[in-house]
């Protein structure tokens, strides 16, 4: 089984792409895994939502070169957590 299920075709130069680092907002990452931990519950502290238990998954990638981690909540955690997710996959974030 492939991590992507519809990889996207892509036309660009790699010398337009921008650092992860300088994005603001919404965007779809290529990446390789690293790491992948979880998904784990956690218990809400801050009111209102406190004592509701949630999904938390860590992953950490690597963007052209660069090692990026990601943490995603609630309803995203759920999402991706059931896609079996290894080391060494290449995955689109979207």
């Amino acid at each position: 089984m492939s991590s992507i299920a519809r990889f996207p075709n892509f036309h660009f130069l790699p010398s337009s792409l921008s650092p992860l680092s300088n994005v603001r907002g919404k965007i779809n990452v290529v990446v390789a895994v690293l790491e992948i931990d979880g998904p784990d519950m956690h218990t809400l502290k801050k009111w209102p939502e406190s004592g509701k238990e949630v999904a938390v998954l860590k992953m950490i990638g690597d963007e052209h070169g660069a090692v990026a981690a990601l943490t995603s909540w609630k309803e995203i955690a759920d999402a991706w957590g059931v896609v079996p997710v290894k080391r060494g996959d290449v995955v689109l974030l979207e």
